[in-house]
């Protein structure tokens, strides 16, 4: 059953989300509910730039992040180093609590970059990915002998 006129895409029926001012559809992911209907949803070149957008507002955000976090770090170690020097216990292991905020803030940077990373238009594990997967699945079942 093909609807609105789009063409059918690996065996799907392809619905358009919505028609852009040009008119143009790009498939880009699909919706797990209309997969069960074997219905492809697609999105318009305008929802694809806002989407790309918001991406580009959070890589942004996780830019500044890095910068404020190695800024920071700079000044805190500095500091650390000053305060050890001039307590005179600069080579004992414990006073340097500036590895603490190292190891805390830089793992909330890293979660900060893996989630900006993963929520990428595409994703990381986008439909290309899936649709590998599903491939790769399907073909081992045809190789595998019969219980």
């Amino acid at each position: 059953m093909r609807r609105m006129g789009m063409p059918n895409v690996s065996g799907r029926d392809v619905v358009p989300v919505a028609l852009g001012t040009a008119g143009r559809c790009i498939l880009t992911h699909t919706n797990p509910q209309a997969i069960e209907e074997g219905i492809s949803v697609i999105m318009t070149d305008d929802q694809r730039r806002e989407e790309a957008q918001a991406y580009v507002r959070r890589l942004r955000a996780f830019y500044i992040h890095a910068s404020v976090f190695a800024g920071s770090m700079v000044i805190i170690v500095v500091v650390n180093v000053a305060t050890n020097l001039a307590a005179g216990i600069a080579g004992e292991w414990w006073a340097w609590w500036s590895i603490w905020v190292l190891v805390g803030w830089g793992l909330g940077l890293a979660i900060h970059g893996l989630v900006v990373r993963m929520s990428r238009p595409g994703g990381l594990y986008g439909p290309q990915w899936e649709e590998q997967q599903v491939d790769k699945l399907l073909s081992s079942e045809e190789h595998e002998p019969p219980r």
